[in-house]
């Protein structure tokens, strides 16, 4: 039996090519729509590709955005964004987007070839998680199993999303023409599907916008997998927009062999955000961009201390110090974050007051004035430094022994979800262990 993916990358291909032919560009696409072991569908070259040669381009014509044709023929002028100035009742690009796509999610396998191309579903995806399965014990519990700053990413999510989805919905009653044969039911029903697509596969696009709207969805660039390669790697290439617009992507200076997977990068983005943001992890080892929030444990030793841990706060927040606290994997060697170091100096500083000579010499280091509180004082930060190793490297042995024993329904949501909440919390594990060994090691942060 043929794979049905075949013939929508075919399809897909012809409609780019005739685009561009439309605008007097001709392009090859030495590249094709593979399933990836362990990472879904992604671009993988045809054949050998030269050093900066031109992978494909995209027409402009080709793209999605607020100012697309079908955009214009969909809704009425008041609901797109003009100017960089606010306009009032104007939606922004990633509430205009979803709502078309939402609008046509039942004909979405119809439609024409680029809609062929969305995922099905995002069922892995932390917002699924929430919106779609409610108290389901399982999905609720491995939610819980997010570290604090993990979950606080995927609350603003689901904060975006509910929020995006009332202003379509109190839109479109005042605009009850834009559904014609539709109901508000299908665009609720269809949105949490259409706004994943926008909010995951959208690229920047400079428009004179305001900044939400600069978006587009772009055919063949969105099939492009993820990476953030280590140093000295070659870095990857990067969508550049020609002076008639549409995206040009251009092959590194190593170029390509047949067979290698094409990767860009979505930015700089921890394995946190990409679980958050994307639904997926990256193992931390491959994620350039690593680290393990400690501010939940940081915070609660502070709190352990009474009443000297309430004016060392208080200190940190006069000084843009509390909170945003991170180690990290990369670059090498593993490493606190530079707004931790002051933080554990203050911490384990014997002082009584902001008026004791050694606040003075604490506050001489942040200042640029000293290196060093005193000898005595670092060595109490690298105490403390492999003390929070242990307590990070513990709380994901406690989650991912929790995990091991939760029950879920087997479905491929629920094995993809748990995987890449497993990929995380090891992740945070490697970090730990690997900031604890610089310690150990004698590294100087």
């Amino acid at each position: 039996m043929s794979d049905p993916r075949t013939s929508v990358w075919a399809n897909l291909v012809t409609h780019i090519q005739r685009e561009a032919e439309k605008s007097g560009e001709a392009t090859d696409i030495p590249v094709e729509w593979k399933q990836i072991a362990g990472a879904g569908r992604g671009l993988v070259a045809t054949r050998n590709i030269l050093p900066s040669e031109t992978l494909f381009l995209i027409p402009p014509s080709a793209l999605l955005h607020v100012h697309s044709r079908s955009i214009s023929e969909t809704f009425p002028p008041s609901f797109i964004p003009r100017t960089t100035l606010p306009s009032p009742g104007a939606l922004t690009a990633t509430q205009l987007l979803s709502t078309y796509l939402a609008l046509h999610h039942r004909e979405a396998d119809r439609r024409d070839a680029f809609f062929r191309t969305l995922p099905a579903d995002f069922d892995s995806h932390p917002l699924s998680w929430v919106t779609e399965r409610g108290q389901a014990s399982g999905w609720t519990r491995l939610r819980q199993l997010l570290p604090r700053a993990v979950a606080r990413l995927v609350d603003d999510v689901e904060r975006r999303f509910k929020e995006d989805l009332a202003v379509v919905l109190k839109a479109l009653r005042g605009h009850p023409t834009v559904l014609k044969n539709r109901s508000l039911a299908d665009v609720e029903a269809g949105f949490l599907w259409a706004w994943l697509n926008v909010n995951t596969r959208c690229l920047f696009y400079p428009f004179p916008l305001p900044q939400p709207s600069n978006l587009t969805l772009a055919p063949l660039l969105d099939l492009i997998n993820h990476a953030t390669p280590l140093p000295p790697a070659t870095p990857l290439p990067k969508p550049l927009v020609p002076a008639g617009g549409g995206y040009k992507l251009v092959a590194p200076s190593t170029g390509y062999k047949k067979g290698e997977q094409v990767f860009f990068t979505y930015g700089s983005h921890s394995c946190a955000f990409l679980l958050a943001e994307y639904g997926f992890v990256l193992g931390a080892e491959k994620n350039a961009y690593a680290e393990a929030d400690v501010g939940e444990i940081v915070e609660r030793w502070f709190k352990d201390l009474g009443k000297e841990g309430k004016w060392k706060k208080e200190v940190l927040e006069d000084h843009g110090y509390w909170g945003d606290w991170t180690i990290h994997l990369y670059p090498s060697p593993a490493h606190p974050s530079h707004r931790l170091l002051p933080v554990l100096r203050l911490l384990v500083l014997r002082a009584s007051s902001r008026l004791s000579p050694e606040f003075q010499a604490w506050l001489d280091v942040l200042n640029g004035l000293s290196e060093t509180v005193s000898p005595g004082n670092e060595d109490k930060v690298q105490d403390a430094l492999v003390d929070l190793c242990a307590a990070v490297e513990k709380r994901a042995n406690d989650a991912l022994e929790e995990l091991d024993c939760l029950g879920g329904d087997e479905t491929d949501a629920w094995v993809e979800s748990t995987a890449s909440v497993r990929r995380l919390l090891e992740g945070e594990k490697q970090i730990a262990q690997a900031v604890k060994k610089s310690v150990e090691d004698g590294v100087e942060f």
